[in-house]
């Protein structure tokens, strides 16, 4: 069994590996001192519909192991988070830009409002709206139709990826005398990174030219909610699906895993 990735990641990582993949991809990048939670995900097929498909987790060391896993996995684009120091997320644009990927920094807005993005093309911001934006994340898994997880996805991080998946909650706020809803924060950032990979996947337009429908592949899914269940597509013969397999992540002398023996 292949590793996901020809260089040493930590304990935990898990992925499909690299060259299994035909489609180009978009990286999501939630930045913590001394630990970057990285999702990496593609747009697949699912007889005429598509479904946006998460191929790689990780809690990566730094920078490096983030253009490293960039340059290996077929990442068009991607967005990383522009807190807590903002030169790292700088000094990572600027180097993925000039590999022509085309990568972003993000920001949540402070203050409630009804625009769901805004879009700085000099300084490649993206400031979220961050209710709207991370209200997408839990539709998504919580419905199973629009972003597809690994089966055995509780095995992701010794469970910490899943754990991190359902800390948010969201909450009613009165804002200037209105009402508004908020998430809460706190340990959420595989929420935040599955986030910043959607988003990529928007502004690197790789839903573009396709249908809008959405049906699901076959996996298992659960969402910050709690709901959890099997979601089964049409069948497709000529569709191999890395995200059925029921299997145990096999793991590398390394400490990395793959999500299947099935993979291939």
């Amino acid at each position: 069994m292949p590793m996901p990735t020809n260089f040493s990641l930590p304990k935990g990582c898990m992925g499909i590996p690299p060259d299994t993949l035909r489609n180009p991809c978009a990286c999501g990048v939630d930045v913590r001192p001394n630990s970057w939670d990285v999702s990496i995900g593609d747009v697949v097929r699912r007889g005429p519909k598509y479904v946006a498909r998460l191929v790689f987790y990780g809690k990566v060391r730094d920078e490096e192991d983030v253009k490293r896993l960039c340059d290996e996995y077929p990442v068009r684009c991607g967005v990383i988070d522009v807190r807590p120091e903002t030169t790292l997320a700088t000094r990572l644009v600027k180097s993925m830009r000039k590999r022509h990927k085309d990568f972003w920094r993000a920001q949540y807005n402070t203050n409630p409002t009804a625009i769901e993005m805004t879009v700085n093309e000099n300084e490649h911001l993206l400031t979220l709206e961050r209710t709207m934006s991370m209200d997408e994340v839990y539709f998504a898994l919580d419905k199973g139709e629009s972003l597809a997880i690994p089966e055995n996805y509780a095995s992701i991080e010794d469970g910490k990826f899943a754990e991190e998946l359902k800390a948010p909650t969201k909450v009613p706020i009165v804002w200037h005398g209105e009402p508004w809803w908020k998430w809460t924060e706190g340990a959420d950032h595989s929420f935040h990174s599955l986030n910043y990979m959607l988003v990529a996947m928007k502004v690197g337009k790789l839903w573009q030219a396709r249908t809008t429908g959405i049906t699901t592949i076959k996996g298992m899914t659960e969402g910050p909610g709690g709901v959890r269940g099997r979601i089964d597509g049409p069948d497709d013969s000529d569709y191999l699906d890395p995200m059925g397999s029921p299997s145990e992540p096999f793991i590398g002398e390394d400490g990395s895993s793959t999500w299947s023996d099935r993979i291939f």
